[in-house]
């Protein structure tokens, strides 16, 4: 009665010293655990619970910036070092491509081009010159009048502008073979008049009629090689022809043969009329 009469939980855990009376307590919530019985008893609980599952994002910081593929590295270094990279040349053909669209824009729209829009075509073709002083303006143009299509892949990037510069050079190609063949025959025809007048002067007509002939060779030659007519029809002061010589009136005139055959004098074929020049 001493026992139950005691509110304390100090006192009344003295009276249960025994095993069976601590237990008894225990079930009655009269005495604490001991620290050691709450920790076996926790790792107990946690060893019957299940493991948590690892989250799929475990580690992952979500406010760091996102790592690039390798490609995408790769490809922004090939960009900077193809810039780094481009040409003098390269550029000014984008530049000059760039300006030419620009124009063709109002073409096709039926507009006229403004003076500005055709300062930035000759301004591109310039650049061009400058950049390579072995193309001449007519390359540039005639590469581009010839491949229009050079023009969209020129001004999308480098790639596209190289292939243009082998436009380019193989216009200019062209262009020096077609002079060289213009000087070879300048020096042709040159050697043929020279014959003629000297055999028109010491009458020798079996001489000025070979010359005659070679002559309406050279014309029929030049009749079948229009590039080269119309070379000499445009730019002949460059090559040695004079202005208003026989060879001047017969490139200058649309019937080659008709126009030798007058000036030499020619009548009925092959037939020389002395002294007329």
């Amino acid at each position: 009665m001493r026992a139950l009469g005691r509110e304390r939980l100090k006192d009344t855990s003295l009276d249960y010293g025994t095993e069976a009376g601590r237990a008894y307590a225990e079930r009655r919530g009269l005495v604490p655990e001991s620290e050691i019985v709450l920790r076996e008893r926790q790792a107990e609980a946690a060893r019957e619970q299940p493991a948590p599952r690892r989250s799929r994002f475990a580690g992952l910081k979500l406010n760091a910036a996102p790592i690039r593929p390798d490609r995408a590295r790769q490809a922004e270094r090939a960009r900077s070092r193809t810039s780094a990279w481009e040409s003098e040349l390269s550029r000014a053909v984008g530049q000059f491509a760039e300006a030419v669209e620009d124009a063709r824009r109002l073409v096709r729209e039926d507009l006229p081009v403004l003076p500005h829009q055709q300062a930035a075509v000759e301004a591109g073709i310039a650049a061009i010159v400058a950049a390579a002083p072995g193309f001449d303006r007519s390359d540039v143009v005639n590469a581009f009048d010839t491949h229009t299509a050079l023009i969209t892949p020129a001004v999308l990037g480098p790639a596209g502008r190289e292939a243009a510069i082998v436009a380019i050079e193989e216009t200019r190609e062209q262009r020096l073979a077609l002079e060289a063949k213009a000087r070879a025959a300048m020096r042709q025809w040159a050697v043929l008049e020279q014959r003629y007048d000297q055999a028109e002067r010491g009458q020798e007509r079996d001489t000025a009629r070979q010359a005659v002939s070679g002559m309406e060779a050279f014309a029929e030659e030049l009749k079948r090689d229009p590039q080269l007519e119309s070379l000499l029809r445009q730019r002949g002061r460059e090559f040695g022809v004079v202005e208003g010589s026989r060879l001047d009136r017969m490139v200058r005139s649309q019937r080659i043969e008709q126009e030798l055959a007058r000036e030499l004098g020619l009548r009925h074929g092959r037939d020389l009329g002395m002294g007329r020049s």
